[in-house]
């Protein structure tokens, strides 16, 4: 499984590569640019999520350092 500086580097690079493509003219006017642009930011809106949910998948991955106490503690979250 990916480590979270992983999922961190993902995120900044989708970041980047949508405002790269959104100030490229030439590529906003190629046909499936929007199409282009939307998919990267429904794979950033997931990326995002998983980042946030990082320490509960990797409780379902069966990492035992993790707690089922420790996810529910309102003061860790």
């Amino acid at each position: 499984m990916r480590k979270i500086v992983d999922i961190i580097a993902l995120e900044r690079e989708l970041q980047n590569r949508i405002e790269v493509l959104n100030s490229d003219n030439v590529f906003l006017n190629t046909n499936g640019a929007t199409n282009k642009i939307n998919a990267l930011v429904e794979r950033l809106q997931l990326v995002t999520s998983i980042k946030n949910n990082f320490e509960v998948i990797e409780w379902l991955m069966g990492n035992e350092d993790i707690s089922r106490k420790r996810l529910l503690d309102q003061d860790g979250a």
